[in-house]
């Protein structure tokens, strides 16, 4: 049954018009974007890589704490492994931090 103010079929589409045609975008077909952006890179030149400064492997032995230090934290936390305490490389670990490293 229809509506008193139903407007199917009053209105006829106008077949005259153009159907939307996609256009070719005004950028540079080498402009690359999104995922590819790294895809047509000029390769590095040895010459180039040498230039760039190589960084310090950090040592651990060079920066490991006191033994007084170490001790004071084994007695902290005697239920964290005598390994993560030697290891850890600040003298006092902010609040759980060494619990989430032992798990």
């Amino acid at each position: 049954m229809l509506k008193k103010n139903c407007v199917c079929g009053k209105y006829v589409a106008d077949r005259t018009k153009k159907p939307y045609q996609k256009k070719a975008n005004n950028k540079a077909k080498n402009t690359a974007k999104g995922l590819y952006q790294y895809e047509n890179r000029k390769p590095i030149t040895v010459s180039e890589e040498l230039d760039v400064p190589i960084a310090e492997v950090y040592d651990i032995a060079e920066h490991g704490l006191p033994q007084e230090v170490i001790d004071r934290l084994k007695e902290e936390y005697p239920e964290i492994p005598e390994q993560i305490i030697e290891n850890f490389p600040f003298e006092k670990p902010r609040e759980g931090q060494l619990e989430i490293i032992a798990d």
